[in-house]
């Protein structure tokens, strides 16, 4: 994961651990442009192999109104012993070099993961998030099974939570959206992506809903005061085919554009997937004919992870004269004696 701070530092956030644990979260600092990285700090470190840090996510807050301007925010779920899954964050305030202490979004008992966090023009910073129920009590007792379409239309929603003291307090949830799909059955991918807008605050979050009697189609969900109301579902790819399906969506917007990534799979020919992109000029009530980026990918060549495994995510990026998308295409090996052959490709469209 990377971000970039208000003064040009770009920061990497990763994943690191010993063979198999424990795990921890470190954060790495460039000062010229990426060119060359600073020694990582750690962010945070489980002594125990009994919790697992995943799916950590990095923001920095660049707005110039807002009264935490420079603050890096580092995001992850911490998977417990209990079975539970919560959100927690912790911040820094001096590039990375020392970290606040760890702070939950909502419950400890809660089965979460997934932040997108994004911070607003005035500061406040909202995290959505999968939310599945909660491990202990009379609530729903469920988790995860985010992979091969096996939770779609089981009642994983994406939730939303906004903090006004940089990280130290949380609002209570609200409900972005319902139902949300874990991608096509044989393939682990499509955890949903949120993006907002640095100069008008708007925020949109994009999601796949296929699985198991559920439509297969990417849906969009905005926001237009700060995270605590949300618009009901626009689809974005268009109409609805049995033999189409669509892995990987991500959304980016600024300067009141919004743009959505996706691959598209042709159940005619299930190992090609290829990527596509669309945007709105309407604020997310209609998206353009999508065009083709890049070539085709061939699951046939694909890393194997709990099924074909282009990624848990994808990338999307944009500014007001460009957009950026970086994802996974698999390939026929150059070696013949290989059999898996996955690279990361990248494209710019320029307005």
């Amino acid at each position: 994961m990377v971000a970039f701070g208000a003064d040009g530092s770009v920061y990497v956030s990763s994943l690191v651990f010993d063979v198999t644990c424990p795990t921890a979260v470190a954060v790495s600092r460039s000062t010229d442009g990426g060119a060359t990285f600073g020694k990582p700090i750690l962010a945070q470190h489980s002594n125990t192999c009994a919790v697992s840090d995943d799916k950590n996510w990095l923001v920095t807050d660049t707005q110039p109104d807002s009264p935490f301007f420079g603050r890096i925010y580092q995001f992850w779920t911490e998977f417990l012993p209990t079975g539970a899954s919560p959100q927690v964050v912790r911040w820094s305030d001096d590039h990375g070099q020392h970290w606040s202490s760890t702070h939950l979004l909502a419950s400890r008992r809660q089965f979460a993961q997934d932040s997108q966090p994004f911070v607003q023009p005035d500061g406040a910073i909202t995290d959505t998030y999968l939310f599945a129920g909660h491990a202990l009590g009379d609530s729903i007792r469920r988790g995860f099974i985010l992979r091969n379409g096996t939770n779609a239309g089981s009642g994983t929603s994406i939730v939303a939570q906004t903090s006004f003291d940089g990280g130290a307090h949380w609002t209570r949830a609200v409900v972005v959206a319902r139902n949300v799909g874990g991608g096509p059955a044989g393939i682990r991918c499509c955890l949903p992506l949120m993006a907002g807008d640095h100069v008008t605050g708007r925020m949109f979050q994009v999601w796949n809903s296929g699985g198991p009697g559920v439509l297969d189609a990417v849906k969009v969900s905005s926001s237009a005061d700060g995270g605590q109301h949300w618009s009901g579902p626009v689809q974005v790819t268009p109409g609805h085919s049995p033999n189409v399906q669509y892995i990987n969506a991500a959304v980016a917007t600024a300067a009141g554009r919004v743009f959505v990534s996706y691959g598209r799979r042709d159940l005619t020919n299930p190992n090609i997937i290829q990527k596509e992109l669309t945007w709105s000029d309407n604020g997310g009530a209609t998206f353009a004919p999508p065009i083709l980026l890049g070539p085709p990918s061939n699951l046939r060549f694909a890393a194997v992870a709990g099924g074909k495994f282009p990624g848990d995510y994808t990338g999307l990026s944009a500014t007001p004269a460009r957009a950026a998308a970086a994802w996974a295409v698999s390939s026929k090996p150059p070696n013949p004696a290989a059999a898996f052959h996955q690279v990361l490709n990248a494209a710019t469209l320029r307005s």
